[in-house]
C-alpha cells in the first residue's frame, strides 16, 4: 500500500470507530436516563406505593443491585444489536433493506432461535439470534432458560464474542467499502 491508501484506511477507521462510539454513548445515556426516571418515579409514585430499594429480589440481591445488573445486561445486549446494525449497514447499500433486516432480526431473532432449538436443528444454541435472549433470560431465568438452553454466563460470553466478531467484520467491510 502506498501512503495515500494508508491515510485513507486510517481516516476510514477513525470515522468507523467515531460512529460506533457515538452510538454506544447514545445507548449509555439512554440507559442512564431510564435509571434516573425509574428512581424519580419511585420517589414520587404516581400509580403504586414506593418500593424499598433494599428489598431482596432476584438472585437474592437488593432491588437497586438488580436494577444496575439488569441495566448492564441490557447495555451489553443493545451493544450486540448496534454491532449487528453496523455490520448490515456496511454490507448492504440500501437503507431500507438494512432497516427491514435489522427489524426482523431484533423482533423475531430470539423466536427464530427458540424455534430452531425446539426443532433440534444443528448446534442452534450458538446462533447469534439466541444471544438476544440475554436480557429477558437474566430477569426471568426459569422461563427463558428452557428456550435458550444456555446459562446466563454462556449467553453473556456469547453476546460479548458476537459483538466483537460483528464489530471486526463491520470494520473490515467499512474499510473496503467504495463510497
Amino acid at each position: 500500500m502506498d501512503l495515500q491508501e494508508t491515510e485513507l484506511l486510517e481516516s476510514r477507521s477513525a470515522v468507523f470507530f467515531a460512529k460506533f462510539i457515538t452510538l454506544f454513548l447514545y445507548d449509555l445515556v439512554l440507559h442512564i436516563a431510564a435509571m434516573i426516571l425509574t428512581v424519580l418515579l419511585n420517589i414520587a409514585p404516581i400509580i403504586n406505593a414506593p418500593v424499598s430499594w433494599t428489598a431482596i429480589y432476584k438472585y437474592h440481591q437488593p432491588l437497586v443491585v438488580n436494577m444496575f445488573m439488569n441495566t448492564g445486561v441490557d447495555l451489553i445486549t443493545s451493544t450486540l444489536i448496534i454491532s449487528l446494525i453496523c455490520l448490515t449497514s456496511c454490507l448492504i447499500n440500501s437503507n431500507t433493506a438494512v432497516i427491514a433486516i435489522n427489524a426482523l432480526i431484533i423482533f423475531m431473532g430470539s423466536d427464530l432461535s427458540s424455534s430452531l432449538l425446539l426443532a433440534h436443528v444443528g448446534p442452534s444454541s450458538i446462533v447469534p439470534f439466541n444471544m438476544l435472549n440475554l436480557t429477558t433470560q437474566y430477569y426471568n431465568y426459569a422461563t427463558y432458560h428452557v428456550t435458550s438452553m444456555l446459562s446466563n454466563a454462556q449467553l453473556l460470553t456469547g453476546t460479548l464474542c458476537y459483538t466483537v466478531v460483528f464489530l471486526l467484520l463491520s470494520y473490515w467491510a467499512f474499510s473496503w467499502k467504495k463510497f
